[in-house]
Parts: structure tokens; C-alpha cells; sequence
């Protein structure tokens, strides 16, 4: 996971960097060199062959007897970084005007709140004994791959979202 979040700092260091230099496309996309696409869509794709992006691959990772805390910040981790790199795609294009789509390899729910994510290790264990109502990250229907196909209609040409 931190060599994954090494690139995607590395790819949105380059997109500040060149934010003065990068033209738009029609979606308002920064149009990326073909170099900085390239690492960008091969981020995307090795996380997509490794099932990064898949709920049961980021709980099987760990061990049944590993630790609650451990598995959730885990789990929070990947969400969190596929929603940034997804995040990323969606604001850059290849010059020639290539995209990534990437919403449809997110088989997970949204991230828990951010007051659990940010706090110190003894208000864990209480924000989430006290969370109302509870995430049930097994339920497909609320991942992000379902739910974001309500945004998107594949006739219109223009991208919304």
C-alpha cells in the first residue's frame, strides 16, 4: 500500500507542478504528457489486477484473530486511496483526450466518518462502539461500482461528474 500511495503522491506533485504549464479539455480535465498518463493509468490498472478495490480482498488480507482496530484502519486505507486515485483520474486526461474510467472497480462503501478516522487511539474504540447506524460494508448494493451508475448516463456526452 505505500508503494501505491508513493505514485499517487508522486502523480498529484506533478499535477501541481505542471498546473501552470497543462491546458483543459472541454470536461475541464488537466490533459496530463503522456508520460505522467502512462504511470497513472498503469497505477490504476495494477490496482484493478490485484483486486485492491474489492471489500472481501481487503478483509482476507488479514488474519480472523487480527486485531479489530488494525483491519478497520486497514480497510480505511484502501477506501481512502481509492477514492483519491479515482479522485485524481477525474481530473486528468491524456492529451489526446483518453480517460480512465475507474468508479466501476470500487466494490466498497464510502469511508466511515472522519471524526473515527481522526481520532486518537482511546475515542476509537467509543466513536465506533457509538457509531449510529453501522456500515455493513458486505451489503453490494451500497458500493460505490452500484450506486454511481445512478450518475452517469452513458448518452450524454459530456461528463457531469
Amino acid at each position: 500500500m505505500a508503494t501505491y500511495q508513493g505514485i499517487l503522491l508522486q502523480l498529484i506533485f506533478a499535477v501541481l507542478v505542471a498546473k501552470k504549464d497543462t491546458t483543459f479539455d472541454l470536461s475541464l480535465r488537466f490533459q496530463l504528457p503522456a508520460q505522467e498518463y502512462e504511470l497513472l493509468s498503469s497505477l490504476v490498472e495494477t490496482c484493478r489486477l490485484a483486486g485492491l478495490f474489492y471489500y472481501p480482498n481487503m478483509i482476507s488480507r488479514h488474519h480472523s484473530s487480527a486485531p479489530l482496530a488494525l483491519v478497520w484502519v486497514s480497510v480505511e486505507e484502501i477506501k481512502r486511496f481509492g477514492l483519491a486515485l479515482y479522485k485524481l483520474c477525474r481530473l486528468c486526461s491524456r492529451s489526446g483526450g483518453d480517460t480512465i474510467d475507474g468508479n466501476g472497480n470500487m466494490e466498497f462503501r464510502m469511508p466511515d466518518s472522519d471524526e473515527i478516522w481522526n481520532a486518537p487511539e482511546d475515542e476509537f474504540i467509543r466513536l465506533t462502539a457509538l457509531q449510529q447506524p453501522s456500515k455493513d460494508n458486505r451489503d453490494t448494493e451500497q458500493w460505490i461500482s452500484k450506486t454511481s451508475g445512478q450518475l452517469y448516463d452513458g448518452r450524454v456526452g459530456f461528463d457531469w461528474i
